[in-house]
């Protein structure tokens, strides 16, 4: 309720701004406007037009918009060409949104008071809200001749023609404000925006160097010099603009941001840091300004790791100096999880993590981190204590799942997994992993119905999933079960990825299992080509299928190289030992 009270006074306040305007043109409304129109307003009309005005701006200071309107309207009843009530009558409607009968009224104000400069350039503000551009301008040209002296009125005309894009006209009318006014910041800032647009840099030029002359000890526009000559390729000016500036302030901080990335596009790091260093040490600088200065060159992986020392210095000076901000310690995290301190990325991001415990995105960059850096176990906890606070949220269950799945732990697993598809109704996606997850899981623990279950609910959520068409198609042919729906299974895999070796393998070992052992073989072939030739796994299950054609000695050997290859399983070695048995 305080909220509202406090709106409400400010929308009197807007309002009663206005009020002051009309209030200072009414004497002339009642009176001479009905002379000037040759109307004869009685007295007592004239006393209970007086009230009404006075009544209705009251009611409107007050935010009684509706009562307001009321008023206002019946001053129009006593007379239909009052001024002052026709404008007030416009800003109420503007205020609340009805465009349309905002720019009625100010129409008609404006035609009843044509050398009335408030009317007519609220005419044109509601013509420009609504993007007619040429009646704007039509306005202020119209006021432009009535009053050739009021700068204001100029202004607002040149500004309209930058905003259509007439530069020219706008040049003109600033260089007549310039010729009547002297030199200014708004018409000479106006001007040196206008080149720039235009690419017209040495006019430009001009313009800051003007301003410096009328305002020697004003930073801003030395700093603007000076960026104006980088962006030119006059380095030699560069430096000088900037060494003028630091004349006159030595610590500005937006000066030493401004050198800093001067030597940043220049590629000279080693001084852009330098100069960083010190906008850093600035506390006229906002935190934020800070903070994505510091990111251009943190996402440099070039830089980031030529400069390592440097950059971790700054870091660490950032966030001594801000030690309770969030975003200091979240750069400097993002820091050290980009350079693969995995340490020190933790701290920070534990201690956000105190300090804002209801952070999800904290929380989530912590869990990516250690699943990045394979601490399976790691992720698994920082996991486990954001689901405390996050208790629904079905991304953690699936997090929990991965780790739990890294390490083995498949009872844990499939029970998280299963939790988190009650959560997860309104993310297909997160619900499919889950139900793939519990498929690898029971499938994991010997429980190949349930495991079935699962895939066939992930396959549900999406059938074209190709991981989950492949492992369970590869684990169907392992038990020896539904080989034609497993080998259909397998193909959609290839129609999508006709060159991926793990499925080439996997239709090959389905039709191997299927007996039909040429045309496994072609298969098995193909996934060699296309860079399989070393996976113990598609070594081994190539020995399976020469030794089922046959070729024993083949066999043997392509065994051997599975072996070579990191295939440790007491199965080969005896499948090795009976090959070279048949033999003898």
């Amino acid at each position: 309720m305080k909220t509202g009270g406090s709106t409400m006074r400010n929308k009197g306040i807007i309002l009663l701004m206005a009020g002051m305007v009309s209030c200072g043109v009414q004497k002339n409304v009642t009176s001479e406007e009905g002379k000037e129109k040759g109307k004869q307003i009685g007295e007592k009309e004239r006393m209970q037009l007086k009230f009404s005005f006075a009544e209705a701006t009251h009611r409107k200071i007050f935010g009684d918009l509706d009562r307001a309107i009321i008023l206002y309207q019946e001053c129009l009843k006593i007379d239909p060409e009052n001024t002052a009530s026709l404008y007030e009558l416009s800003n109420i409607y503007n205020y609340l949104g009805e465009k349309e009968l905002a720019v009625q009224y100010a129409e008609k104000a404006f035609e009843n008071e044509r050398d009335n400069k408030w009317y007519g350039m609220h005419l044109a503000g509601l013509y420009h809200q609504e993007g007619k551009i040429e009646k704007a301008v039509d306005v202020y040209r119209e006021m432009t001749d009535r009053n050739p002296k009021e700068m204001d009125i100029k202004y607002n005309l040149a500004t309209l023609y930058v905003s259509n894009g007439e530069y020219r006209d706008a040049l003109t009318i600033f260089e007549e404000m310039e010729k009547s006014m002297g030199i200014n910041e708004m018409v000479n800032m106006a001007k040196y925006n206008i080149y720039e647009k235009e690419g017209k840099h040495h006019l430009a030029v001009n313009e800051l160097k003007k301003l410096i002359s009328v305002f020697p000890e004003e930073v801003k526009y030395r700093g603007l010099l000076a960026e104006l000559y980088d962006e030119m390729g006059e380095d030699e000016k560069a430096v000088m603009a900037y060494q003028d500036l630091f004349k006159i302030d030595p610590e500005h901080g937006l000066a030493q941001m401004s050198v800093s990335s001067y030597y940043r596009r220049k590629g000279e790091y080693k001084k852009s840091l330098e100069w960083f260093e010190m906008a850093v040490r600035n506390p006229e600088i906002e935190l934020d300004d800070k903070i994505q200065a510091m990111l251009v060159y943190v996402n440099q992986q070039d830089v980031l790791e030529e400069y390592n020392q440097e950059l971790e210095d700054i870091i660490e000076k950032l966030a001594g100096e801000y030690p309770e901000e969030i975003n200091a310690m979240a750069l400097a995290a993002d820091y050290y999880i980009k350079t693969k301190n995995a340490e020190k990325a933790r701290l920070y991001l534990e201690e956000m993590t105190e300090i804002n415990p209801e952070s999800f995105g904290v929380w989530e960059q912590w869990i990516f981190m250690e699943n990045e850096t394979g601490n399976f176990i790691e992720m698994v906890r920082v996991a486990e204590e954001a689901i405390k606070i996050f208790p629904e949220v079905p991304n953690l269950y699936l997090y929990i799942s991965i780790g739990l799945f890294q390490i083995e732990e498949y009872d844990r697993m499939v029970e998280y997994a299963e939790t988190g598809t009650k959560y997860s109704n309104n993310n297909d996606n997160i619900r499919k992993e889950l139900y793939a997850l519990i498929g690898e899981g029971y499938h994991a623990l010997g429980e190949d119905e349930k495991s079935d279950r699962a895939f066939e609910e992930a396959l549900k959520i999406n059938p074209e999933d190709i991981m989950v068409l492949n492992n369970y198609a590869y684990y169907l042919s392992e038990r020896g079960n539904e080989l034609e729906k497993a080998l259909e299974m397998s193909w959609k895999c290839l129609e999508i990825e006709p060159e991926n070796y793990t499925y080439l393998d996997t239709y090959a070992w389905i039709l191997y299992k299927m007996g039909k052992t040429e045309e496994a073989v072609k298969y098995i072939r193909k996934s060699f080509e296309a860079g399989g030739q070393n996976d113990p796994e598609i070594l081994e299950h190539y020995g399976d299928i020469l030794y089922e054609m046959g070729e024993t000695d083949e066999a043997i050997n392509v065994w051997k190289r599975s072996v070579e290859n990191g295939n440790t399983k007491e199965e080969i070695k005896n499948k090795i030992d009976a090959g070279e048995g048949r033999n003898k």
